[in-house]
């Protein structure tokens, strides 16, 4: 693990200088940082497994109310399992990201 390059560095970076750090990867040394979609997953897991552990995030995300049956069993699995929804989440985020910026960079290449 270095310090240079990779997670902990883009650890380092994104806590002491995140502006510069994200301009400095959009403008100019993509290889030292690690990729926006694949840190977003591994702190999605790392987050997942110390919440595991340490149980810090009891009652996070709590529903109440009139819902129709369906909604309300989603959201006490949510509730129950904000870990695994946080993952799931991660991935839908992730793709719609990645649909995003190919239809970002496909309009500036036709242009």
């Amino acid at each position: 693990m270095s310090f240079e390059k990779g997670f902990p560095f883009t650890v380092r970076e994104l806590a002491t200088n995140p502006g510069r750090s994200i301009k400095d990867f959009l403008n100019e040394d993509r290889n030292r940082l690690v990729k926006p979609v694949v840190f977003l997953i591994i702190m999605s897991l790392i987050y997942t497994v110390f919440n595991t552990i340490f149980h810090f995030e009891d009652g996070y995300a709590q529903f109440s109310g009139n819902e129709d049956k369906v909604t309300l069993s989603i959201s006490q699995w949510i509730q129950e399992n904000y870990d695994y929804a946080n993952i799931i989440m991660v991935i839908f985020i992730a793709g719609w990201g990645l649909l995003l910026l190919y239809f970002v960079t496909q309009e500036w290449q036709i242009k």
